[in-house]
């Protein structure tokens, strides 16, 4: 890999960081105005949909959120190009905020990057099927796992972790972000596959 293409591998996460960073450090009116609040989508403002994802209720959450969005790259990243994730992202982040304003009602607020998180790792783990298939393979394995005990045994460990982020787990956040994933990580690595057969034949 050249130091280009390394550099612009790099580039995703601290996209994806730096807007995180720069609303934590704005402080609580900023973040009033950002996060995914329910009424105020209803009423217009639909940018929360998107944006809310990159408001946090403290640095402690932030800062789990940014080490696993480290760690998922660092594991997954260079399965896709650049430009594939940025759109996996979008897709994601406005899908998940989508199902919560259709599905749950009951759900008024909700702020943090976990869910996108969930999809990050569903799309990567199954694009790196192809090159590294027991990773990928394992990842998705625990994913599915983690996913399941939330849906089963509703509350386990929940209500530990609330307390130290400062609020509730939406745990709704990562299933709808995790299938997200898995719905656009699937033609995303099949265009992928397309255009690297289409270079290797032109080669």
């Amino acid at each position: 890999m050249t130091l280009k293409r390394s550099l612009r591998w790099q580039l995703f996460p601290f996209l994806v960081a730096l807007p995180a960073l720069l609303i934590a450090l704005s402080g609580e009116t900023v973040g009033a105005v950002m996060q995914y609040e329910r009424p105020a989508v209803s009423d217009g403002e639909v940018w929360r949909l998107l944006t809310g994802h990159w408001v946090h209720l403290g640095w402690r959450h932030l800062a789990l959120n940014l080490v696993g969005l480290f760690l998922v790259w660092h594991l997954f990243g260079r399965m896709l190009p650049l430009a594939g994730w940025l759109a996996v992202l979008l897709v994601i982040a406005l899908s998940q905020s989508a199902a919560l304003m259709v599905f749950h009602p009951e759900i008024l607020w909700y702020v943090g990057l976990s869910g996108l998180l969930h999809g990050l790792l569903a799309a990567g783990a199954l694009a790196a099927l192809r090159h590294m298939p027991l990773i990928g393979a394992g990842a998705l394995l625990l994913l599915l796992a983690k996913l399941a005990l939330e849906t089963l045994q509703p509350g386990v460990g929940i209500a530990g972790a609330g307390d130290w982020l400062g609020g509730p787990v939406v745990v709704e956040s990562h299933r709808y972000g995790a299938l997200a994933g898995l719905l656009i990580g699937a033609p995303a690595v099949w265009c992928t596959a397309r255009q690297a057969a289409r270079r290797a034949g032109e080669a």
